[in-house]
């Protein structure tokens, strides 16, 4: 061993501990990258009452959340900031401030608020005869000459609805303070002998339907279809059972 190796091992010695020493001054720059986890209840400021479906995001971001049907959140993530905002129909927006990197609660008392339309005036011209009434006498005219039935062959496009409704709604259930904002609903929705109905569910569907009359044969392309509300696998498959073979010119 030449006399420069005793040098050379002495300056690798030193590297190493000034890694070391950079490598602890730098740790605690990494630990401080942590979570903020906000847990908490979004009520009405006057009832008390919790509000579900209510929209939270932290302010300037796209991180956010919605409440339960208790009224209740809980959000967690690296990209929070200092502001969290809650928002929903018939309530002014609230903004509280956030402590950064941290676990906390924090509750909000949403003040209601009212959002006022201007008034529409719709006048009905008696001398303009509705455009639709011509087209309508036109069909009528042609029906027998237009009937699928005795067509030796035809084709169209089919655009099916089935809703089913709920109706079973009290008064208890409409005069929530929840629901204020959707009185509109109630006002205009559907009902027989006095009972409402509440749309629930519906399935839609969108196809080609080909007929031959003879040799006798008949197909139909499904190009879309979607189920809106609540998913049940009972209701959808009884739902694809039903076709509505609907005849438009039948009296």
């Amino acid at each position: 061993m030449n006399d420069s190796t005793p040098t050379v091992l002495s300056a690798a010695f030193k590297g190493g501990i000034f890694a070391f020493l950079l490598l602890l001054v730098l740790l605690p720059g990494f630990s401080s990258a942590q979570t903020t986890k906000i847990t908490g209840k979004v009520f009405d400021a006057e009832t008390n009452e919790p509000l579900p479906f209510v929209n939270l995001l932290f302010k300037g971001s796209k991180v956010g959340t919605t409440t339960d049907f208790d009224g209740n959140f809980t959000i967690e993530t690296y990209y929070a900031t200092d502001s969290l905002i809650a928002s929903s129909v018939g309530y002014l927006p609230l903004t509280m401030g956030v402590v950064l990197d941290q676990e906390q609660v924090i509750n909000f008392a949403m003040a209601s608020g009212s959002v006022q339309l201007e008034e529409v005036v719709i006048k009905f011209d008696k001398k303009a005869e509705n455009p639709a009434h011509p087209i309508i006498r036109g069909v009528i005219r042609n029906k027998k000459i237009n009937d699928r039935e005795k067509l030796g062959a035809y084709d169209y496009e089919a655009y099916n609805k089935i809703e089913f409704d709920v109706n079973n709604i009290d008064e208890e259930f409409k005069n929530r303070r929840v629901m204020k904002p959707f009185q509109f609903v109630f006002d205009n929705i559907d009902s027989s002998e006095a009972k409402p109905f509440l749309p629930l569910f519906m399935t839609e569907s969108l196809s080609e339907f080909y007929f031959r009359k003879s040799p006798k044969a008949q197909k139909e392309f499904i190009k879309a279809t979607k189920v809106s509300g609540v998913e049940n696998e009972s209701v959808t498959q009884l739902m694809g059972d039903i076709y509505l073979k609907v005849n438009v010119y039948d009296n």
